[in-house]
Parts: structure tokens; C-alpha cells; sequence
């Protein structure tokens, strides 16, 4: 019988720590993106900058990778009208930079999905880019 309270005791203890580090974990809505500048007319497209925060206290999110993408007229009530927007390689630490191709002036949203480190769930969120055309 005490070999089975043991057993019970190591599985219980096992449980706590393996769930402990879960519990710290922030959740994504304690994260947002941010522009890290204005946006600049590149060409045919408009680059914009962008970096992940960590609410708490406000500091860039290192080491993020981001998953999806999409560009579209959602602030001005059109999300229906999208437009291409590729990743461009960024020379600023913690910030991502892309290359929006929007086809007309208005207020876009670019929708980001990221992976953190340390989070098990993908964080999303979008900021407004104001094109002029």
C-alpha cells in the first residue's frame, strides 16, 4: 500500500511541475503589434514595419515568427478588398518589415499571425496602414 501512496505522491508532484510553467505562460491577448514607424512608398508598394509587444511593459517580442499574413480594407468597412503583401528581410532587431501592394488610398489593415517563443498558441493582430495614393 505505501508503494502505491509513493507512486501517487511522484505523479501528483510530476503533474505540478510539468503544469507550473503552463500557468506563467501569457496568454496572446497580452500581446499586440505595433507600426515601428510610418509606412514609406516604395516603387509600386508601400513598406511598413512592424514589431510584437509584450503589453506588460511594453518591449518588442524577440525571436517571433510570423505565419500568415493578409492585407485588406476591413478599417474602412471593405475587407472584401484585399491586396498582396509579401515579408522583406529586416535589418532592425524585433521588427518586420513588408512590402504592401494596396491598389487604392484608404485605411488597410495588415493581419499578422506570430509564434512566440515560449507560447503555445499563435498571437494575432492587425495594425492600420493609411495609404495615400
Amino acid at each position: 500500500m505505501s508503494r502505491f501512496r509513493n507512486s501517487a505522491k511522484i505523479a501528483a508532484l510530476t503533474a505540478l511541475f510539468l503544469t507550473a510553467p503552463l500557468a506563467s505562460r501569457a496568454a496572446p491577448a497580452d500581446y499586440r503589434f505595433e507600426l515601428a514607424g510610418q509606412p514609406e512608398k516604395s516603387g509600386t508598394g508601400t513598406l511598413v514595419k512592424v514589431r510584437l509587444v509584450y503589453v506588460a511593459d511594453g518591449k518588442p517580442v524577440p525571436g517571433v515568427e510570423i505565419v500568415e499574413m493578409r492585407l485588406d480594407m476591413g478599417p474602412d468597412g471593405m475587407a472584401a478588398m484585399t491586396a498582396k503583401v509579401k515579408p522583406l528581410p529586416s535589418s532592425e532587431p524585433d521588427v518586420y518589415l513588408f512590402e504592401a501592394q494596396p491598389t487604392m488610398a484608404g485605411n488597410w489593415g495588415l493581419t499578422l499571425s506570430a509564434k512566440a517563443p515560449g507560447e503555445p498558441e499563435a498571437i494575432t493582430g492587425s495594425v492600420t496602414i493609411p495609404v495615400v495614393k
